[in-house]
């Protein structure tokens, strides 16, 4: 299947709430309807997540990371409650994805149990804390 550009997709982006926030501050000149029609954002979705951003910038950031998202399934055009950044490209990993499931598993690991955790009932019982 071809990766190409939804034709709803730059409609989509112009329909997409916080474009027009986007239109108002200091990256405005990315948002203009000139920059929207060339090269719209869309969303790549792949096997373990989402790449939101324009399409050649989606494919260069998933062939960087393409393990962690795996193989690429779909362009969609955006819909209104994709999350979008005014000048940074999105990525959105599944809860069920290997690269997810590693990052909280480094951090179960850093944290400690709470039953590990000793908490001072009071300023009396803490040396570091006093009264002063």
């Amino acid at each position: 299947m071809p990766l190409t550009i939804p034709p709803d997709a730059t409609a989509a982006a112009l329909a997409h709430p916080q474009i027009e926030e986007f239109r108002q501050g200091p990256f405005a000149a990315c948002w203009t309807d000139d920059a929207l029609a060339r090269d719209p954002p869309i969303v790549l979705e792949c096997q373990h997540g989402l790449i939101i951003d324009s399409l050649t910038q989606a494919l260069h950031y998933w062939h960087r990371h393409r393990t962690r998202f795996g193989h690429p399934r779909r362009v969609r055009a955006l819909q209104p409650t994709d999350p979008l950044h005014p000048a940074r490209l999105v990525s959105v990993l599944d809860d069920a994805s290997p690269s997810r499931q590693r990052f909280l598993a480094r951090q179960r690991q850093q944290l400690p149990a709470p039953e590990q955790l000793s908490l001072p009932l009071d300023a009396a019982s803490d040396p570091h804390l006093h009264e002063g």
